[in-house]
C-alpha cells in the first residue's frame, strides 16, 4: 500500500459485496474496515448487487460465484454484457471456495477482473483490492500458442 492501508485512497472506496451467507459478508466487511473502507453495501445475490449498482456506482464489486438465484457468473455476464448494465467497467473480484478450471474460464469469458480462491488471508484480499482499484490491470493477450487458462488458476 502506498499509504499504509488507510487514508484517502481506501476511505473513498465504495464496495458492493454480494454473497449468500451473511457471516461471510460480515467477515469481509470486518477485514476491510481497518483499511478505512466504510462504504460497503451488501447483497444476498447477483440480482440485488445489480440493483445496488444501479442505485449508485461502486469502485469495486466482490461477489461469490456460488449464489442463488442469480450466481456470480450470471451477474457478471449481465453486468458486462447487458445494454442496461449499471456499470460495465467496474472491477469485479469473484470469490470461490473451490474454483474449477471451468469456473475460471467461465469467469474470464464473462469479464471477471480477478478470482480469489478460499481460504485467503487478509493480506491477499488487500493486495487484490489494491491491484484492482488503485492499479487496474491491463488487458493482455497470452503469447501465441499459450492457452487462455495459463496463469489463471490459484496455486494448489
Amino acid at each position: 500500500m502506498r499509504d499504509g492501508g488507510t487514508g484517502p485512497e481506501w476511505d473513498r472506496l465504495s464496495v458492493v459485496l454480494a454473497g449468500l451467507v451473511v457471516e461471510e459478508r460480515r467477515l469481509l466487511r470486518g477485514l476491510m474496515a481497518p483499511w478505512g473502507v466504510r462504504d460497503v453495501r451488501e447483497a444476498t445475490d447477483g440480482a440485488r448487487a445489480l440493483y445496488l449498482l444501479a442505485e449508485r456506482r461502486a469502485s469495486l464489486v466482490m461477489a461469490e460465484i456460488e449464489m442463488a438465484p442469480l450466481d456470480g457468473l450470471a451477474m457478471l455476464a449481465l453486468l458486462r454484457g447487458s445494454k442496461d448494465s449499471p456499470d460495465a467497467r467496474v472491477p469485479v473480484l469473484l470469490l470461490a471456495s473451490r474454483p474449477t478450471l471451468a469456473d475460471v474460464l467461465a469467469a474470464r469469458a464473462a469479464g471477471s477482473t480477478l478470482i480469489l480462491a478460499r481460504p485467503f488471508s487478509a493480506l491477499a484480499l488487500r493486495e487484490r483490492i489494491d491491484a484492482l482499484v488503485h492499479r487496474p490491470p491491463r488487458r493482455a493477450r497470452p503469447p501465441a500458442g499459450m492457452p487462455l487458462s495459463a496463469g489463471l488458476l490459484p496455486p494448489a
